[in-house]
């Protein structure tokens, strides 16, 4: 009979370890002298002393859901998911097989937990990344908190936060080198031209003059923010005499924001339920062979389109659900920004049917400009889209239009005229639709009329794109627009059904309650909240059918809970603000509320590797080197920390050698049940084995 000690960690003993730094849970060992066993030997574990740390078992079905939108339960109404903008986003924790769980250190399931939050909040103005000395800290983030006193673990720490901008208003964004044509363009001529900090839209720069695609660019490197985002531009380059006071519009174009749209033709029906039978007048290139769809497609837009008798009219446009539809399709529809009165006294800036140049409901009339318009800003605050125009001739295009009266609001929701309007009247049809969750990654499109005997210009000369470190190649890209990854993972029903919603049905009299931003100074998107939902819950968030682990809160450190709510389980923070504006709260904590249920529930076994014994394992169906399964308790009653473990009755095991075995060599791993190393052990691990020869049965 022989005992051997083996261990990762051993200096002075009969038996030698390979190397210093070798795991707990993988190691080999070998004699200074070889001995020799008789045939028919087996073997046992004789004792075992291991230090397990702190690790969570992760399986399959692990995860829970983030909707950053309203807090339903806080507004306790009635209304649910469906009465907002967005819905749950599913959040797995990851595993390396998506089929075989997971013992992993806590470290390791904060990683976990970090990329899965991450995946939940997908909003170009979330995922911060602070350009102070903070920068390597990169939120959405999930760290773990210990005790001060003990050393242990005790929690996490679950910090969201906004990105960051010194004057988000006015980032000129230089967007250079991003543009190209429309991605289904025949015509592969580039149709801009760069001016500095601005691009120039050119009219007279395609050589096919008979393709249908006329000058058409959309700009893929950045989308627009949401804390009080402009894009800007100025139309002198297409007016008749501007030093003659003649403004008139000498050709027909279109400004806009778009969602991201497949650079591939065979894809791109899939993208959005569209159809050309669209509400309002189309741009004068769709009256050629060619389908209109690539020149209607806006989520948001301005136009300068020709009618019958050639005058050009001024159009605002956005694309909705078609009336009636029984097949979900969506449209451009017209804004009517034109054909309602002021409210009482109140002077709202808006272009009046006394403005438009014509009789009662008419569009304001862009041949004769009587107002003398020259530029035109598109902004969004919040989920709220608002249409400027501005006669000015020497404002600064670098300025902030909020600093200055010259820019007028003509059409938005959050106009005075609402608060005295007849409850009676739809007046959904007066202002663009609420930015919803499929819209959360706008980028400009801009269109031209194509004529190539004139130098006709649009010039671009402000966009407040969002910068932030580590962001890029961002259009139609699942790893950041989370409308995209539906369609690469075949859920685009699921953004469809947002699409769907009353308030982007300009039939359904039922208005929606926009959010907004804490002011044009220090914009914060303030209404959302980062809400989790760690179980199911069918009152205020029905689709969250996935969660259905009741152990995930309890890993977390948040038992009993089953939505994780701001003013309930979190608070406010300023994490990583580099100019200290304030106490905005940019950020969000949650903290665990008891210590998380941390030790792995997975059982663990002993192996020994380069020998002849064979055990079968059923978890993975096929024989197996294993000789001992760790209790999950050790003689003490623990069940992490150190351990040791010694079981009364050994279980030997045949070594099946028909001839004397000449050993020096140990090779000994720790592994869970599908015989994966048990990578959470720590420290120092100590394995005594028992070798003896087979008793004889008289």
């Amino acid at each position: 009979m022989s005992l051997i000690i083996t261990g990762n960690k051993l200096v002075e003993s009969g038996v030698r370890d390979i190397g210093e730094s070798q795991p707990a849970y993988h190691y080999r060992n070998f004699l200074k002298e070889t001995i020799t066993l008789p045939p028919d030997s087996e073997v046992a574990v004789q004792s075992v002393k291991i230090t397990k740390g702190g690790g969570i078992r992760i399986s399959a079905d692990d995860g829970f859901y983030i909707m950053w939108n309203k807090d339903l339960a806080k507004l306790d109404d009635g209304s649910n998911q469906y009465s907002t903008t967005g819905t749950p986003i599913w959040c797995p924790i990851g595993l390396k097989d998506s089929d075989i769980a997971e013992d992993v250190s806590i470290d390791e399931y904060a990683t976990r937990l970090t990329e899965a939050i991450r995946k939940g909040v997908p909003h170009p103005d979330l995922n911060y990344i602070p350009s102070s000395a903070l920068s390597n800290r990169y939120y959405p983030l999930v760290e773990p908190s210990y005790d001060s006193s003990s050393g242990r673990v005790d929690g996490f720490e679950i910090i969201f936060a906004q990105n960051e901008y010194d004057d988000p208003q006015n980032n000129i964004t230089t967007i250079n080198g991003s543009e190209s044509k429309w991605f289904f363009d025949t015509d592969p001529t580039l149709v801009s031209a760069i001016s500095g900090n601005n691009i120039k839209i050119l009219a007279n720069k395609g050589t096919n003059e008979t393709s249908d695609s006329d000058n058409h660019i959309v700009y893929t490197g950045k989308p627009i923010t949401y804390k009080g985002g402009n894009l800007r531009f100025n139309v002198d380059g297409l007016l008749k005499d501007i030093p003659s006071d003649d403004f008139e519009n000498m050709t027909d174009w279109a400004v806009g924001l778009t969602r991201s749209k497949s650079k591939t033709p065979s894809h791109s029906p899939r993208d959005v339920n569209f159809t050309d039978e669209g509400l309002m007048p189309i741009v004068a290139s769709a009256t050629k062979s060619e389908s209109p769809t690539n020149f209607q497609f806006f989520d948001y837009v301005i136009r300068c389109v020709s009618d019958a008798n050639g005058t050009r009219e001024l159009v605002l446009g956005h694309m909705v659900m078609k009336d009636g539809t029984t097949d979900g399709k969506m449209c451009m529809r017209e804004i009517d920004y034109y054909s309602f009165a002021k409210s009482g006294s109140v002077d709202d800036p808006q272009l009046f049917t006394a403005d438009s140049g014509g009789g009662a409901n008419n569009r304001y009339n862009l041949t004769t400009n009587t107002k003398g318009i020259r530029q035109y800003l598109i902004r969004i605050e919040n989920d709220i889209v608002k249409f400027y125009y501005n006669s000015y001739v020497g404002l600064d295009t670098g300025a902030d239009p909020m600093d200055y009266t010259y820019w007028i609001l003509f059409c938005s929701y959050d106009q005075n005229v609402w608060s005295g309007g007849d409850a009676a009247v739809n007046y959904k049809v007066n202002y663009p639709k609420p930015i919803n969750q499929n819209t959360w990654w706008l980028y400009p499109s801009v269109f031209i009329e194509q004529d190539a005997t004139k130098d006709y210009f649009l010039e671009l000369d402000n966009y407040s794109g969002v910068e932030r470190n580590g962001l890029s190649d961002t259009y139609y890209n699942p790893k950041y627009d989370w409308r995209v990854e539906m369609f690469d993972e075949g859920e685009e029903s699921i953004t469809r059904e947002i699409d769907s919603r009353y308030f982007n049905k300009m039939d359904d009299t039922k208005t929606y309650d926009f959010m907004t931003i804490t002011s044009n100074a220090d914009p914060y998107l303030k209404e959302q909240s980062w809400v989790m939902i760690l179980k199911e819950d069918d009152e205020y968030y029905p689709s969250t059918t996935l969660a259905q682990d009741d152990f995930i809160g309890n890993r977390m450190g948040f038992p009993n809970i089953k939505i994780l709510r701001p003013d309930i389980n979190g608070q406010s923070t300023s994490v990583g603000k580099a100019n200290n504006k304030g106490n905005q709260n940019d950020g969000w904590v949650y903290e665990s509320t008891d210590v998380p249920s941390l030790l792995s529930s997975g059982s663990l076994f002993i192996r020994l590797d380069n020998y002849t014994q064979k055990t079968l394992n059923g978890a993975v169906g096929r024989p197996s080197k294993i000789l001992y399964t760790i209790p999950s308790y050790d003689v003490n009653g623990n069940n992490g920390g150190q351990l040791f473990y010694e079981p009364a009755d050994r279980v030997y095991v045949k070594l099946n050698n028909p001839q004397p075995l000449t050993i020096n060599t140990f090779d000994i791993s720790v592994c869970d049940e599908n015989e994966r190393l048990a990578t959470q052990l720590l420290d120092q691990s100590i394995i005594a084995l028992h070798f003896r020869d087979t008793p004889r049965i008289n």
